[in-house]
């Protein structure tokens, strides 16, 4: 039989069995087959195929999430046929950087920005495709050795391709394929961590509960441009520099914040939603794909991390960040216990409505202070198995928020509004009060810890959660004296949940 007499099926079938022989990796074997004569490249080529190059793409990369968002795109089989060139193409970029000891400039944000989708989308494939052929870590080392501010003693510009780079590194050691950082690049991390007056944690001000977005970035995706703005580089810089140089006697909680576990859905889906939604000109103000009930609540442990307070002095005075790198740093273990309580909209025509009780007025805590994690003063919490009631208006009615219990689906399928964390906590330095509130545009959580003798005052803590089957909760301290809208006395620190 002649390969002009072989059926269309059978033909898909080899081009099949060619790309899993070549498992993970560009299937070269592949174009060789399709060029073959004039009638296999009629049956198989790209261009009169895409339904075979978009069933190859689903055996080669992570599908899941992509095919989540692109319910209704009615050219899906021809951008997956083009992507799965264009990512192979990256691939091999990749690769050759790594091999040929260069790093072509003009393609390093392209390259970072298809390896941070995939990362996102990930289910194994493309981690196996990232690592296992590509080679991202070594890849990644290279641009972090390549970068001159360790080496020069000045601040490194926070750039798209910097933000990109930090957000991987994280990812590839939460996965367990990690580069080996060198000391250049471990005071590239911990220059992000600690420069507070520097490096932003958020992308809107932290001072504000509901803000305004200023600026739209774009992020391509299903052949067209979408809204896409990652958080800055400075939440994965404190969980990468934290995981890699934890104190001895903490060193087995923070090497057990990484796992090298298959993930059934992708581990950091969340930070792609939450991208889209900062992406937006307009932020939607109810969690909306940035925050997951219940993920903040249980038992976390971790630490915090302060420098001298006069070296600290001098670096807000303009000194070169040389004066910390090498400074030691104080870590302290804590152990938080949180709760979480949810109020949900009376959205109009809700039937259950009223099932709540007639102290549910759905009408959330107004913005307050930024220094007492956004509770206006005076307000007033009580605590009770119900819930929680609040005021802060004596003319006002009160409010509950009510714990999220399992299987309450009524309430569950209702819009979230406002949610709050209360907590206790405890370290080598005493025990603590927690109370807090999250962001609804972005997930960005603000608790305040106060210490219960008082001696030591009360303090700040601001961050984001990372992660969902393994997440982390990571951000910057800061004192409450120090009025809000100036550069306070700030360090670092890093939980993950007990298991």
């Amino acid at each position: 039989m002649s390969l002009l007499q072989i059926p269309q099926e059978l033909l898909e079938e080899i081009a099949f069995s060619l790309c899993q022989l070549e498992y993970p990796g560009p299937p070269s074997s592949l174009f060789n087959f399709t060029i073959i004569n004039r009638a296999v490249h009629t049956s198989i080529g790209l261009k009169a195929n895409p339904l075979l190059y978009s069933k190859l793409f689903s055996a080669a990369f992570d599908i899941d999430s992509i095919q989540r968002r692109s319910v209704g795109h009615n050219s899906l089989d021809k951008f997956l046929s083009e992507e799965w060139v264009k990512r192979y193409k990256v691939l091999a970029k990749i690769k050759a950087d790594t091999g040929l000891n260069i790093m072509g400039v003009g393609d390093t944000l392209p390259i970072l920005t298809c390896a941070y989708v995939m990362m996102l989308e990930n289910c194994g494939k493309n981690l196996d495709q990232l690592c296992g052929y590509a080679d991202l870590p070594a890849w990644l080392q290279r641009y972090w050795l390549n970068k001159p501010a360790p080496r020069s003693g000045w601040w490194d510009h926070a750039t798209s391709e910097t933000t990109l780079a930090m957000w991987l590194s994280w990812f590839l050691l939460q996965h367990g394929r990690a580069f080996i950082p060198s000391g250049d690049v471990i005071k590239l991390f911990r220059m992000y961590a600690f420069g507070a007056h520097k490096y932003c944690l958020s992308i809107h001000d932290w001072t504000e509960f509901h803000p305004r977005n200023s600026e739209v970035h774009r992020l391509t995706f299903l052949a067209e441009p979408h809204p896409f703005t990652p958080l800055p580089p400075t939440i994965p810089a404190i969980l990468s520099y934290l995981t890699l140089t934890p104190p001895p006697d903490q060193r087995q909680v923070f090497t057990s914040m990484t796992s090298t576990m298959a993930h059934a859905h992708p581990e950091f889906e969340l930070e792609y939603t939450r991208g889209i939604e900062l992406g937006k000109v307009e932020l939607n103000h109810c969690f909306y794909e940035v925050y997951r009930s219940g993920s903040i609540r249980g038992v976390w442990e971790g630490m915090f991390v302060f420098a001298d307070f006069t070296v600290y002095t001098q670096l807000l005075a303009g000194a070169p960040p040389s004066i910390v790198q090498d400074q030691h740093f104080s870590k302290h273990r804590q152990i938080w216990t949180l709760r979480e309580y949810h109020l949900y909209a009376n959205d109009e025509g809700d039937n259950n409505a009223d099932d709540l009780g007639d102290l549910h007025s759905h009408r959330p805590i107004p913005p307050g202070e930024p220094l007492r994690s956004y509770f206006p003063t005076g307000t007033r919490l009580r605590e009770s198995a119900a819930g929680v009631e609040a005021r802060w208006d004596d003319d006002g009615p009160a409010m509950l928020y009510i714990p999220l219990k399992e299987g309450h689906s009524q309430v569950q399928s209702r819009r979230l509004i406002d949610v709050l964390v209360i907590g206790e906590s405890h370290s080598s330095w005493g025990q603590c009060r927690l109370l807090g509130r999250i962001r609804p545009c972005d997930g960005f959580i603000s608790l305040t810890k106060e210490y219960i003798d008082g001696s030591r005052g009360k303090w700040v803590y601001r961050g984001y959660l990372v992660g969902d089957t393994n997440p982390h909760l990571a951000g910057r301290w800061r004192d409450t004296v120090t009025p809000a809208d100036v550069i306070g006395y700030e360090g670092c620190f890093a939980m993950r949940r007990r298991s």
